[in-house]
C-alpha cells in the first residue's frame, strides 16, 4: 500500500489550487458547465444539507441551482494538500455571498475537502466534493 505524501510538494499544491481557482472562476462568472467539466465523469458532491449529488449532469444542475438561487462571490482557499499515488486531497475553507429569502445578502462560510485524480494526460480533475457549513471554531 503506497503511503501519503507527508510535506506537499508545491507542484502538487499548485496543481490543485489551479483547477480550485478554475472552479471559483467559471462559478462567479455564473457558468455551471465549466465548473461541472473540472470534474470526472463519476464524480460525487456531498452539499450541505443537501442530498449527495452523483455524475457530471447532476452536478452542473446544483451548481446551476446554486447560481439561481442568488450565491455569488464564492471563493476557496487551501489550508492543506496531499497525495498517494494518483490521488490527492484538498482540505480548506468555501465561503460565499447567499441570497436569503428577505433579500439579504450573508455571507456563508465552512468547510470544504476536496479530493482529486490524476487524469491519463497526467491533469488533475476533482473527483469528489464535501462541503461543510457548520461554525467554524
Amino acid at each position: 500500500m503506497a503511503q501519503p505524501s507527508q510535506p506537499e510538494s508545491e507542484t502538487l499544491r499548485q496543481c490543485v489550487e489551479d483547477v480550485t481557482a478554475r472552479w471559483e472562476e467559471a462559478f462567479n462568472r455564473g457558468d455551471a458547465g465549466a465548473c461541472a467539466a473540472l470534474y470526472t465523469d463519476d464524480a460525487t458532491v456531498l452539499p450541505p444539507d443537501s442530498v449527495v449529488v452523483h455524475g457530471k449532469q447532476a452536478i452542473e444542475a446544483l451548481f446551476k441551482d446554486w447560481l439561481e438561487e442568488g450565491v455569488k462571490n464564492a471563493s476557496l482557499s487551501t489550508e492543506q494538500v496531499g497525495s498517494s499515488g494518483d490521488l490527492a486531497y484538498q482540505v480548506g475553507m468555501h465561503a460565499a455571498d447567499e441570497l436569503l429569502e428577505d433579500g439579504t445578502i450573508e455571507r456563508g462560510v465552512g468547510q470544504i475537502v476536496n479530493l482529486l485524480k490524476r487524469q491519463a494526460d497526467g491533469s488533475w480533475k476533482l473527483h469528489v466534493s464535501i462541503y461543510n457549513t457548520a461554525p467554524i471554531a
